[in-house]
């Protein structure tokens, strides 16, 4: 006897059955593609439901028999409204994953909390780690981006204003607000 299963879309499965004498696994119910010959067979990855088939081959064939192989759909998975640019003095700010039940990762997290002094300048990848009931997993990622934030931000030079023109020597600048 064999069993249908289920796989996680994206995923494979080994696929076994018993019985007296060997037997040949096949992708068509009338045995002309022939996929393996064992007491088990492992599929491709899969992404759509399929059946496969097999049958002894002691002494004469047996019918084949179906095993169907469902394919269940990956969780949908997001890191929701978290800012991604950040001062290495800002605070701590809180993640939230959907669904709930999963797992950050990444520099400067500690649960769902991300600490861009613990993190350092640069760029990191922040990843929310999710399984569903059925074992399917799937995963967000933001980029977050930690800079120093000294004091000096970067601005347009056509924002800057010189006056007077001509001048008698003494100038004035004028920077965006």
């Amino acid at each position: 006897p064999a069993a249908n299963q289920d796989v996680c879309e994206g995923s494979n499965t080994v696929l076994y059955a018993t019985a007296v004498g060997p037997l040949e696994w096949y992708s068509d119910s009338t045995g002309n593609t022939l996929l393996h010959t064992g007491a088990n067979y492992t599929t491709p990855f899969m992404y759509e439901t399929d059946t496969f088939y097999v049958r002894t081959t002691n002494v004469c064939h047996s019918a084949m028999t179906p095993i169907v192989v469902s394919v269940l759909s990956k969780p949908q998975v997001i890191i929701s409204e978290f800012d991604t640019l950040f001062c290495l003095t800002d605070p701590s700010a809180d993640m939230t994953g959907i669904p709930a039940g999963g797992a950050f990762e990444g520099q400067g997290v500690s649960g769902n909390m991300f600490d861009p002094a613990a993190a350092g300048i640069g760029s990191w990848a922040i990843e929310y780690n999710y399984t569903d009931i059925n074992g399917c997993d799937n995963t967000a990622v933001v980029d977050v981006v930690v800079e120093t934030c000294d004091g000096i931000e970067l601005f347009d030079e056509t924002q800057i204003i010189l006056f007077p023109n001509p001048t008698s020597g003494q100038l004035s600048i004028t920077f965006p607000a």
